[in-house]
């Protein structure tokens, strides 16, 4: 058995920046600039990975069996924004920005042959 416990103070971000701009028509449209490169940070993160591993020996071989559980309790981190949107609404800008999660509990298996 074997666990692995990992603290990430949370991945650079580049913040997307919107404003309104009125047309000659009069009409309002939404723009946006990047701000400064990577000036901010998603939020820390944290998860806890686990293993078991049966080993079989064989005469000249070796074989190790193993099933894994990354993110054990489910930890829901931020791993970025996805792309920020923006409309117009009678008049107002209405800014929306979604945070991008981290897998969730995810099982895996797999073996290792040595010979």
């Amino acid at each position: 058995m074997s666990a692995s416990w990992q603290y990430h103070t949370g991945w650079p971000t580049t913040d997307i920046n919107f404003s309104l701009v009125r047309l000659n028509n009069g009409s309002l449209i939404s723009t946006w600039t990047y701000g400064p490169y990577n000036s901010q940070r998603a939020p820390a993160n944290h998860r806890l990975d686990l293993r078991a591993t049966r080993q079989y020996r064989f005469k000249h071989s070796t074989l190790r069996v193993f099933v894994d559980l990354f993110n054990a309790y489910d930890q829901q981190n931020v791993d970025g924004y996805d792309t920020t949107s923006a409309s117009v609404v009678n008049g107002q800008l209405i800014v929306t920005k979604k945070p991008l999660k981290m897998f969730p509990i995810l099982p895996s298996a797999g073996l290792s042959w040595e010979f």
